[in-house]
């Protein structure tokens, strides 16, 4: 019976060992191949400390199109690319090694390869709404328009391009839409008072929008 209990657990182990070693061997299989994302080149939004204090620093990193933040290393120290302006688009090659350091927003850091400028325009999918003015903001009597993404970002929409289609579409909000525009860079001065951080419904950024369409 011993001898039984004995062979039944060397079993277990062998097999509970080969799950680990698999389970490893996928994750460093997705860690280590290419990676690409495509996204802007900005300051990474810092932690607050344990007394809610924020460092005004400028970190550089990916806001990806996927609504997460990303640190950026150069794979080859010795091979840094010049980066584009900040704002600007960007496809990033490279390594992705997730985690977060504690000190920024980020899911992890990818090991670049090559960062490649893009003409191409940004595409936000989300839930259509109204901004109320935050303190500090002109007054308005007309509706901010802006979308809110499923991961909880707000992109602002550029009156004058936005208003176009959405007459067209008979956009109203709380519908689910698919937008698709050249980042404003500067920001509309009237646009600053979401541009804060520490705002309540902070604004990544403001769009010229060149179409827009209804997510059924």
């Amino acid at each position: 019976m011993l001898r039984y209990l004995a062979w039944s657990l060397a079993v277990l182990i062998l097999i509970l060992g080969a799950d680990v070693r698999a389970q490893d061997s996928d994750q460093s299989a997705q860690i280590a191949g290419e990676w690409t994302m495509k996204g802007e080149r900005v300051c990474l939004p810092r932690i607050p400390d344990e007394n809610g204090r924020v460092l005004l620093d400028c970190a550089i990193g990916l806001r990806g199109d996927d609504d997460h933040y990303y640190g950026l290393r150069a794979a080859d120290p010795s091979k840094r690319e010049p980066f584009p302006a900040m704002n600007e688009r960007v496809l990033v090659r490279g390594r992705f090694v997730p985690g977060d350091d504690g000190r920024y927003e980020i899911v992890g850091h990818i090991l670049y390869t090559s960062i490649e400028p893009l003409d191409d325009p940004k595409v936000v999918t989300g839930t259509l709404l109204c901004l109320a003015d935050e303190p500090g903001a002109p007054s308005s009597t007309r509706c901010r328009s802006a979308i809110q993404t499923a991961g909880g970002r707000f992109w602002g929409l550029e009156a004058s391009s936005f208003d176009k289609v959405a007459d067209a579409l008979a956009l109203t909000p709380g519908m689910q839409i698919e937008v698709e525009g050249m980042l404003v860079s500067p920001g509309p001065e009237d646009w600053h008072p979401w541009a804060y951080r520490w705002a309540p419904r902070h604004v990544e950024g403001v769009l010229e929008v060149k179409r827009a369409e209804v997510v059924r």
